[in-house]
């Protein structure tokens, strides 16, 4: 971790996560919004990865149907600091940590949320679901989420960097860092 995060508890670093991932969701694309907001507490910077985001907007290309946003950019992160790389991926290495800390992510979020697809946090938050391909549909999605108390789709984006800060950080101050689970495939 960066010199300059130790000065922080792990409660700043998950404010500071809730606070970018509010306010980066007005670039409208929620698993980058995410995983900006935690590039910045961490400071690191992955174009590439950053990029391979897009196309999870809205539960993937905006179906609803897949993870939330939010939700993705942080197992990004996760996976970032601690998954696999392709060099143990060709020697078939597998280091099933990850999934531990992953599950953590997923059942706060879940928790919070009713459950992990985009249409079931809408669902949550708004009392019903959209499809985002029907003009009428995608222009009251827009209205409800600027209508929203809560900050519309800011919220549960925010809620997931916060939750997945606390992950890192914790992880990043565990002397003990699971490695008990490699596997030689």
């Amino acid at each position: 971790m960066e010199t300059s995060l130790k000065k922080y508890t792990k409660k700043e670093v998950e404010e500071m996560a809730y606070q970018l991932g509010f306010e980066y969701i007005e670039a409208a694309i929620c698993p980058q919004a995410s995983f900006a907001a935690l590039q910045d507490v961490f400071q690191f910077r992955d174009d590439t990865v950053f990029k391979s985001l897009t196309g999870f907007l809205g539960g993937g290309g905006d179906t609803c149907e897949g993870a939330c946003g939010g939700l993705v950019g942080g197992i990004a992160a996760l996976s970032y600091f601690f998954g696999r790389t392709r060099t143990e991926f060709d020697l078939k290495v597998w280091d099933l940590s990850l999934r531990v800390l992953v599950k953590k992510l997923y059942d706060k979020f879940t928790e919070r949320f009713d459950g992990v697809c985009c249409k079931d946090v809408h669902m949550k938050m708004f009392g019903r679901r959209f499809n985002l391909f029907d003009k009428k549909e995608e222009k009251l999605f827009l209205e409800t989420l600027e209508n929203d108390k809560k900050g519309g789709c800011s919220y549960p984006v925010a809620v997931a960097a916060s939750i997945t800060a606390g992950i890192i950080w914790d992880e990043f101050h565990n002397p003990k860092r699971l490695k008990d689970e490699h596997y030689y495939l």
